[in-house]
C-alpha cells in the first residue's frame, strides 16, 4: 500500500506568531466522525516529550488540535487561544493517521518552544551590548514516515469455479493474512460444494478440498478504492465416489493450480469488501475415468474463479 503525505509544515512555521506566556491551559483534541483512531491529547503529549528531548513544560497557549477524516486520508486543524481565527492545518493522504499524529506533535512542539524561550530570555537582566550570537540550529522538520500501513486481514468468501470439478461449481474461502504497504500476503483454504455427475447408468460424487497461498501487490489506488494484482498457489485434493456402478469405488487426486488474479477491493478498516476475477493455470488436473465409459469430466487447459470476499480489517 503506498502512502501519500502532504505536510505544510513550513507554512506553519514561518507564520506561527511568537506568543507570550500569561496563563497555563491545556491541550484539546477532538476526534470526528472515522478518525477515532487518531492520536488523543495523551498520546499528543508524549510524543512532544520524546521530541523535546526534555519534561515538558507550562504551556503558555492553549491549543485545539481537530482531526477530520477526508475523502483521500486525514486532516488535523491546530488553533491557540491566541489567535482563533489562524487555523493551521495538516494533511495525509492514506488509511493510517500515525503519520499525521506525529507531523502534529512535531508542529506542537516547535509552537510549544516558541511559546517558552521569551520568557526564559527575560528573566536575566540584560547583558552589555555585544556582537549579535549565532541563533540556535532550528530542530529538524522533516518527518521519516513509517515503511508502510501494517494491518491484519481475516476474510471470508463466496466463489465460483468455472472448470475444475464441472463447468460451473460454487465453492467457499476462508483466508488470515497481514498487509504491509504496498504488498498484501493470507494463506486459507477453498472448499468446494460436492458435486454430483450423472455418467452413464450411475453417478459420480466429487469433492474439493484446497489450501492456498495469496500474494498482492497494488496496481492502482485511491483510497478506499484499490485495484491489486494477485497470484499464488492452490494446492489440494479432490475425491471421486462412484454410484450405480458395477464396481463403486473411491478415488482422492491432486489438484494444483496457479492463479493469475484481478482483485477490485474496498480497503477501509474495520471492514472492507473485494471482487477478483481470476485465471486459474492447472498443473495437475483432478480428471477421473470410468472404466469402458471414458472421462467423467474433461477439465479445460485452463480454469476460471470468480470471487466476492467481506475482509476484516485490524491495524497494528
Amino acid at each position: 500500500m503506498r502512502t501519500a503525505s502532504s505536510l505544510a509544515l513550513i507554512a506553519l512555521l514561518t507564520s506561527s506568531p511568537r506568543a507570550r506566556a500569561e496563563t497555563t491551559a491545556p491541550l484539546v483534541v477532538e476526534r470526528g466522525a472515522g478518525a477515532e483512531r487518531c492520536p488523543d491529547a495523551e498520546t499528543l503529549g508524549t510524543q512532544m516529550g520524546q521530541i523535546r528531548g526534555r519534561r515538558a513544560e507550562e504551556p503558555a497557549n492553549a491549543y485545539r488540535v481537530t482531526f477530520t477524516r477526508t475523502e483521500e486520508g486525514f486532516s488535523a486543524a491546530i488553533r491557540s487561544d491566541r489567535a482563533a481565527n489562524h487555523v493551521r492545518t495538516l494533511e495525509h493522504n492514506g488509511t493510517n493517521c500515525s503519520v499525521l499524529g506525529h507531523a502534529v506533535a512535531l508542529t506542537l512542539a516547535l509552537l510549544l518552544d516558541s511559546d517558552i524561550e521569551p520568557q526564559k530570555k527575560v528573566e536575566p537582566p540584560p547583558p552589555p551590548p555585544s556582537p549579535p550570537a549565532a541563533p540556535p540550529a532550528e530542530p529538524s522538520t522533516s518527518i521519516t514516515p513509517p515503511t508502510g500501513d501494517r494491518e491484519i486481514t481475516v476474510s471470508l468468501a463466496a466463489v465460483g469455479l468455472a472448470g475444475v470439478l464441472r463447468p460451473v461449481a460454487p465453492a467457499f474461502a476462508a483466508d488470515v493474512g497481514v498487509s504491509l504497504a504496498p504488498l498484501r500476503a493470507s494463506v486459507g483454504a477453498l472448499w468446494g460444494w460436492p458435486q454430483s455427475l450423472p455418467f452413464g447408468p450411475g453417478m459420480v460424487h466429487e469433492r474439493l478440498l484446497s489450501g492456498f497461498a495469496r500474494l498482492c501487490v497494488p496496481a492502482w489506488q485511491r483510497p478506499p478504492l484499490r485495484l491489486d494484482a494477485c497470484s499464488g498457489v492452490f494446492a489440494g485434493t479432490v475425491t471421486a465416489e462412484g454410484e450405480g456402478y458395477t464396481r463403486n469405488e473411491r478415488h482422492t487426486r491432486t489438484w494444483i493450480a496457479v492463479p493469475l488474479e484481478a482483485a477490485f477491493a474496498g480497503w477501509s478498516s474495520p471492514l472492507g469488501w473485494e471482487l477478483s476475477l481470476a485465471a486459474l493455470l492447472p498443473l495437475l488436473r483432478p480428471d477421473y475415468t470410468i472404466d469402458g465409459l471414458g472421462t467423467v469430466y474433461a477439465s479445460p487447459p485452463i480454469g476460471g474463479m470468480l470471487s466476492f470476499r467481506l475482509i476484516g480489517i485490524l491495524p497494528w
